[in-house]
């Protein structure tokens, strides 16, 4: 009885049988150099069709990357972590270090941020950064009804935790760089009055890095913008 080759016996074979038949250039590297225009070697003549597919099997065994381009992928740069992950590792430093006051903004960032994405439900969540900015106009209404009734030390509470925040926050812009952005939005929409408003809002919004200005701010800014006011001065975003 003829004994039967298994699959990776008839591999074996076929390869000792057909990979000595490929050609072999004969051509040192000085020829090689020579026949390139710019001295880099001319490619290897083609494998002849019967051994392409042959060529392509096993060609695909063997590891495509070499040392110089794994190096290159792990010193690539890791993705910037987002906005929660930020926060919970801050918390946890802060945590360590007693930090007490910082702990309890950390911790109300990260339960503010729970309870937006819990609303959103139905929809698209709100923007971690414009959830902050909800916590800095808070914390900035909060201080001006302290500072308004005569507590100051109260206000300054308020705005040492606003400084806080703003840690995690884009920087802001100032009144001159928004009304620019407006002031483009503005031209685009054709807006030449108060009564488009509301367009001017919508584009400037859709232009603006996220973070970067609060919605009052860009509310403001388009108003002053369209009414021909001077620019406020830099404050509260």
């Amino acid at each position: 009885m003829r004994p039967q080759l298994t699959a990776s016996a008839a591999s074996r074979g076929l390869r000792a049988l057909l990979l000595p038949s490929i050609p072999v250039p004969a051509a040192t590297a000085a020829t090689r150099a020579a026949a390139s225009p710019r001295g880099l070697y001319s490619p290897a003549p083609p494998f002849p069709p019967r051994l392409a597919a042959l060529h392509r099997f096993f060609s695909a065994t063997i590891p495509s990357s070499t040392p110089d381009t794994a190096a290159a992928a792990s010193a690539a740069p890791a993705p910037a972590a987002d906005l929660p992950a930020q926060l919970k590792d801050a918390l946890k430093q802060s945590m360590k270090a007693g930090t007490k006051p910082r702990t309890a903004v950390i911790k109300s960032l990260l339960s503010d941020l729970t309870y937006a994405t819990k609303a959103a439900a139905a929809g698209a969540p709100a923007a971690p950064e414009d959830v902050l900015l909800r916590a800095v106009k808070k914390r900035h209404d909060a201080a001006d009804a302290y500072t308004a009734s005569g507590y100051p030390n109260l206000a300054a509470t308020e705005l040492a935790e606003v400084d806080i925040i703003q840690e995690f926050l884009p920087k802001q812009l100032t009144p001159d760089e928004l009304d620019a952005v407006v002031r483009h939005a503005a031209a685009r929409a054709n807006a030449t009055s108060i009564k488009n408003l509301g367009a001017v809002i919508k584009l400037a919004l859709a232009d603006l890095p996220p973070g970067s200005a609060s919605g009052k701010a860009v509310s403001d800014a388009a108003r002053r913008v369209l009414s021909s006011e001077p620019p406020a001065a830099a404050g509260k975003p």
